[in-house]
């Protein structure tokens, strides 16, 4: 066996799990996992029991929906983390030893993240082109300043020869 299976994992993850009855393990390995069909696997409540349970039981349907609602407030601050800070594409070390790192940013996601939270809004990209070059200069300026009051590497979007 290479590693530990879901049930052990998810019994490592949750105190007491064994002794939860089925529709506490749904909603704890629904909120560790973000799958629904995991969390009917792990606690033997089927897709279709599942739909009859959050129509017919308000606790759970709670349960349900604050189980939902953290996992799309996680969602939204990984999105907006992989839109701001990216998300390291690269690692190398030089022959000099040195640590060179290439970041991917997504400004897709942020776009889509920004009309989330302000529909109708301006955005920085209905802004002219000098506007939106003047903005990113000083996004990258403020990033750069905040790498290196923490110690990071001064350019954080270095490039990698031969990338």
């Amino acid at each position: 066996m290479d590693g530990p299976n879901e049930q052990e994992t998810i019994e490592n993850l949750v105190p007491g799990w064994p002794d939860l009855n089925a529709k506490e393990q749904f909603i704890h390995a629904f909120t560790i996992t973000r799958s629904r069909s995991t969390a009917s696997r792990l606690s033997g409540i089927s897709q279709q029991r599942f739909s009859q349970l959050r129509a017919a039981d308000a606790d759970f349907a709670k349960a349900f929906d604050v189980a939902l609602d953290i996992n799309k407030y996680d969602l939204e601050d990984n999105n907006v983390k992989r839109a701001i800070d990216g998300w390291l594409q690269e690692e190398r070390i030089s022959p000099d030893g040195t640590v060179q790192r290439k970041y991917a940013f997504s400004a897709t996601l942020a776009i889509f993240m920004l009309k989330a939270w302000n529909p109708g809004g301006r955005y920085m990209f209905e802004r002219d082109e000098q506007e939106v070059d003047e903005l990113a200069a000083t996004l990258r300026a403020t990033i750069v300043m905040a790498d290196e009051s923490i110690g990071e590497p001064e350019e954080e979007n270095a490039v990698i020869p031969g990338s």
